[in-house]
């Protein structure tokens, strides 16, 4: 039987389960109206929510003009701004219905994951510099084993940098980004055909063990995301989510500490 907790009815009401677990809590729910009701409350909670801060238009963002395509897309807060009125309305009906119980689940529901952090603010740093041109990377392709001791160094890890040429992807060069003062080392790579649209391979130390891939997008940016012997691995391209897991599979080889 499938379970109706609170955490898997915010999980559906935020769109974080897969088509197939959607459908069995979706069939459940029809059995159980007490559960049927609360996923009602937190669709219209976080319906005002979203009526009380409605989405920044697209002119408030503000970014150098760029001949692509990819410039026409806006950096949106997407799917990261969708997580958080969801749990923001969760924490309001289980404050409400749940007293100290609910404040616990609701402190929780509010406090994203460690990988819903890394993929949210690393679409929105990928977004952002493919726009760039002299400043896409911090260190170019020519210093790669500057690179190596450079992000090793940051990463406390041996690094070498992946030969992607197999896939049509030449090394752009690199750059660090920091996530909850958690340093990130990310490695571009590129389609010659394809200009502002890089690959970026990102890594950081989480001391989480090792666990499966996870799968996000946002407006046709996909990311995977995995975790081996306490790094966690993210790939984020405009590439079919399919190559990506495939890619996920060769960089965990060349990547492996």
């Amino acid at each position: 039987m499938t379970e109706l907790s609170d955490a898997v009815l915010v999980a559906l009401v935020d769109g974080e389960l897969d088509a197939a677990a959607a459908e069995r809590v979706r069939a459940a729910l029809t059995h159980d109206p007490a559960a049927e009701n609360k996923v009602r409350l937190l669709r219209r909670s976080a319906e005002l929510l979203r009526a009380a801060y409605p989405e920044p238009a697209a002119g408030d963002f503000a970014f150098a003009p760029v001949t692509t395509v990819v410039a026409d897309r806006p950096r949106a807060p997407g799917a990261s701004r969708r997580r958080l009125l969801v749990r923001v309305a969760a924490s309001a009906l289980l404050l409400t219905a749940g007293g100290a119980a609910g404040a616990l689940v609701a402190r929780h529901a509010l406090q994203p994951s460690v990988d819903e952090r890394l993929a949210d603010e690393i679409l929105d740093y990928h977004s952002a510099y493919a726009l760039e041109d002299d400043h896409l990377v911090e260190v170019g392709p020519d210093r790669a084993d500057h690179i190596e001791r450079w992000l090793g160094a940051r990463l406390h890890r041996r690094l070498a940098i992946p030969d992607l040429s197999s896939r049509g992807l030449g090394f752009l060069g690199a750059r660090l980004l920091v996530v909850d003062g958690r340093p990130i080392g990310q490695l571009l790579y590129g389609w010659p055909d394809r200009p502002h649209q890089p690959l970026g391979v990102c890594l950081c130390y989480t001391g989480g063990g090792d666990r499966p891939l996870k799968r996000d997008s946002r407006d046709g940016l996909n990311l995977v995301l995995w975790h081996r012997r306490d790094y966690a691995y993210i790939i984020a391209a405009w590439a079919d989510p399919s190559f990506l897991a495939e890619l996920a599979t060769e960089l965990d080889r060349q990547l492996a500490v």
